[in-house]
Formats: structure tokens, sequence, C-alpha cells
């Protein structure tokens, strides 16, 4: 379990990565959001079997096939939006 001292720690290293995103144009943000969809992909299979291993719940297969559609599949399917400017969706 997370202390409270560990869960503030968390919180303002949130806030910093969060003021020095700010500052990022377009082009930054879709390199990092591309990277990071690419990094999850490439590791889908073992973050699966860790998944079933510690919870020993699922199919690592299934497992998979979730990850690697919410990794590329996500940053493929919103391909060509606007990460950076803020929005409000009704």
């Amino acid at each position: 379990m997370t202390s409270t001292a560990q869960a503030g720690h968390m919180l303002e290293r949130a806030r910093w990565a969060a003021a020095a995103y700010a500052d990022y144009d377009a082009a930054t943000v879709t390199a990092i959001v591309n990277a990071v969809a690419e990094a999850g992909y490439a590791e889908a299979e073992r973050f699966a079997a860790e998944a079933v291993a510690e919870t020993g719940m699922g199919v690592v297969a299934d497992k998979v096939t979730k990850n690697r559609a919410c990794s590329r599949g996500i940053v493929d399917y919103y391909r060509g939006d606007d990460y950076v400017s803020p929005r409000v969706d009704e």
C-alpha cells in the first residue's frame, strides 16, 4: 500500500511532468505518443504474461490482443487528431 508521503511525492512529480509537458509543441507530443504506443506494443506479450501471473485471471493471448489494441491501436484510431489543444467533449 502506498503511504500518504509516497502519494504526495507521486503527485508532486505528476504536477512537474504536466507542467513540462504543457510547453511541448504538437510535433513533440506526437513523437512521445508514438514512442509510448510502440513501447507498449513491443512489450504486449510480457505485460500480458505478467498480468495473468500476478492476478491468476485471464488468458495471456487475449491480454496480448488487448494490450496491442490499447497501445498502437488507440494511436492509429486517433492519428491526425490534435493531442495538444484543450477541448471540451460535450
